[in-house]
């Protein structure tokens, strides 16, 4: 079952899954830069609040999300290219929201006819969710040239809810992916940055394979910054132990008889520690 106007029968989709704070902005930027089209969070959720930007632009009532979308996916495709970015909530809440007016879809691949997909995650889990936390605390989720940051307190708790939802959203794409045979391009955040003209190339080759562009073609940004540092460093460094102490009681005396109850109901648990 496909969905598809007259107007997107030339279009190339294609679908860059991601995983919170793993350069997918970057990279987005990036594949722009290089004719694939504008890759964006289109679809963020909740529809009428988050993406009310999108509506206004495009001039479409709120209530009306199939012209919308049609509309979105013809401004959006220079080169006849329609490139979306997704989290796991939003990829749920735009099947949930087609569904709605027709019952032609079941899965993303039934509205992008013959999309291709990428997938952006990365391998230092940890220093994943130390940036998310981070990131939230400040609210700077943009490296920004002079900027004076006030590091956050150390917030053991808070850290552990974001690597949560950081693993788990990883398996859930990674379990998708498995159960609907797809194979996705994959982009590793750490091998990004070492190599960003391989990854965009790479990345281009799988979404269109015909196309010319050419690996020495591709344009990159030559001040490529990340905004952990020393303290971001540390806090890494202590959330691991915290992790890997979990349990041991000498080691949480300090923190508090709440602290305490709640990190013995993980005292059992050893096979936890195979996630690191």
């Amino acid at each position: 079952m496909k969905v598809m106007t007259a107007s997107w029968s030339d279009i190339n989709f294609y679908t860059v899954a991601f995983t919170v704070r793993s350069g997918s902005n970057l990279l987005c930027d990036y594949l722009s830069a290089n004719g694939m089209g504008l890759p964006s969070e289109y679809f963020q959720y909740p529809f009428g609040a988050v993406n009310k930007y999108w509506y206004d632009l495009l001039g479409v009532p709120k209530d009306e999300f199939m012209p919308f979308l049609d509309r979105l996916v013809n401004s959006m495709s220079p080169n006849r290219l329609f490139g979306a970015k997704l989290a796991w909530d939003h990829k749920n809440a735009l099947v949930e929201e087609v569904r709605k007016y027709t019952d032609a879809v079941e899965d993303l691949d039934d509205l992008f006819p013959g999309n291709s997909w990428a997938y952006v995650c990365r391998n230092d889990k940890i220093g994943q969710a130390v940036s998310l936390w981070r990131a939230k605390k400040t609210n700077l989720w943009f490296v920004k040239a002079d900027e004076d940051i006030h590091e956050p307190e150390y917030d053991f708790f808070e850290i552990f809810n974001c690597f949560s939802y950081i693993v788990t959203e990883d398996y859930l794409w990674k379990d998708y992916f498995d159960r609907k045979n797809i194979k996705p391009f994959i982009v590793v955040y750490e091998d990004f940055l070492k190599d960003p003209v391989s990854t965009v190339y790479g990345l281009h080759c799988h979404v269109r394979p015909e196309g010319a562009l050419k690996i020495e073609e591709v344009k990159i940004a030559s001040d490529l910054k990340v905004q952990r540092n020393m303290h971001s460093k540390k806090v890494k460094e202590r959330f691991r132990e915290d992790l890997y102490r979990i349990g041991e009681s000498k080691h949480w005396q300090s923190r508090g008889d709440q602290l305490k109850s709640w990190l013995g109901f993980y005292q059992n648990y050893a096979e936890w520690k195979k996630l690191f």
